[in-house]
Parts: structure tokens; sequence; C-alpha cells
């Protein structure tokens, strides 16, 4: 499964240290993520949805899991930063 990272504009700046929790617990419910990370509902199910759609995490019934491992998921972040740094630079023009 591939994983499709959201642009900075669309991305809440918890996504990617949510994700790195998930993966490290394996599946949490969502209150975990609020505690975790001082959030409100809303905004810690904004953030899992963005994990949903990126391919991350699956919902399942009350809980989140995992569907990647954490390699997959450092790979896919290190490839996000390094285009974001080459865009900031100037170097690349998509």
């Amino acid at each position: 499964m591939a994983i499709t990272i959201p642009d900075r504009e669309n991305r809440d700046s918890l996504f990617f240290d949510a994700a790195y929790f998930i993966i490290e617990k394996n599946e949490i419910r969502p209150g975990q993520l609020q505690i975790k990370f001082r959030l409100g509902y809303n905004r810690a199910n904004k953030i899992l949805k963005q994990l949903v759609d990126a391919g991350i995490v699956s919902e399942d019934l009350y809980k989140y899991k995992a569907n990647v491992n954490k390699e997959e998921m450092l790979m896919a972040f290190h490839n996000t930063s390094h285009i974001e740094e080459q865009l900031d630079k100037g170097l690349l023009d998509i």
C-alpha cells in the first residue's frame, strides 16, 4: 500500500508526530491521541482522518490500526521532507 502524505497546507502540524505515536502503539483510540497531544476532539479526529486518507492507519470500529510498519512510514516521510526541502530552495519546479 502506498502512503500519500498531504501537502503542508492541508496537513495538521501534528500529522507526523501522531503517525509515529500510532505506529509505535500499533493501534489507538481517538482519546489516546487527545491525551498524548492535549488535543480537543475535533482536532484529534481531523488528524486521524488525514492519517487514514494517507494510508498510514485504518479505522476499525472505535480504534485505529497501523497499516504500515515503521520502515515504510519513515521512508515516505523522508521522501516527503526531502522534496519539500528542494521546493523551498527553488531546486524543483512542480
